[in-house]
């Protein structure tokens, strides 16, 4: 059975998830902050540590220029390593020094204040949770899944279906628990695992049956 990775605790973050680049684009990104608050693996890596983080997702409840989003991000990185990938309404992906951040309006609630640790605004759990299981129906990938294991150790699946009830009514709660344990086309990736062991497909499936079994 894999080690459980340790649990965040208050103003502690796993900085060890981040690359030194990653480390410095995040720390000059923190002026976009509170209007934007970060979610994604990358939350769930410094929260939790337990594998790499791959890129940064910032959210916003509002609408936002994205040109003007842009051009402060170039005086917050320098204009020399910015590469603008990826626009259109309310959607803004650029790559800073070889590191992808996208930024996007996000239109549900969020079930839990933002948490702001190191100047770092961060979504609670319990959001993280409503948008993975929100992923994981739609687009899932192997990371996602990891994502998802770790979170439930913390967020228990009862839980998360009331959460995906309140965040995204339109997602049926029994499709997030088909989805869960449909890993068939999930396609291989390395995963740079830090503090816990790496998990296999069957450990995953495993998990996620003997989970959603009872009901």
């Amino acid at each position: 059975m894999p080690n459980q990775p340790p649990g965040a605790f208050p103003n502690m973050l796993f900085y060890e998830t981040l690359n030194q680049k990653q480390k410095d684009v995040l720390e000059r990104l923190k002026p976009l902050m509170p209007r934007f608050w970060l979610a994604g693996g990358t939350n769930l890596a410094l929260r939790l540590g337990h594998r790499k983080s791959v890129d940064f997702d910032f959210f916003t409840g509002a609408d936002f220029d994205t040109e003007k989003l842009f051009q402060e991000i170039k005086k917050l990185v320098g204009n020399s390593s910015l590469q603008r990938i990826q626009e259109e309404k309310n959607t803004l992906t650029v790559i800073a020094d070889t590191v992808k951040i996208s930024f996007f309006t996000y239109p549900y609630p969020l079930i839990s204040p933002t948490e702001t640790v190191d100047g770092i605004v961060l979504a609670s759990l319990d959001d993280i949770a409503g948008m993975k299981a929100a992923t994981i129906v739609s687009r899932a990938t192997l990371k996602d899944y990891v994502d998802l294991y770790v979170l439930l150790q913390r967020v228990p699946l009862d839980r998360l279906l009331r959460i995906v009830r309140q965040k995204t009514p339109e997602i049926d709660p029994n499709l997030v628990l088909k989805s869960i344990v449909y890993l068939d086309d999930i396609p291989e990736e390395t995963i740079d695992y830090v503090n816990t062991n790496p998990l296999s497909f069957d450990e995953l499936k495993v998990f996620f049956r003997n989970l959603v079994k009872p009901r």
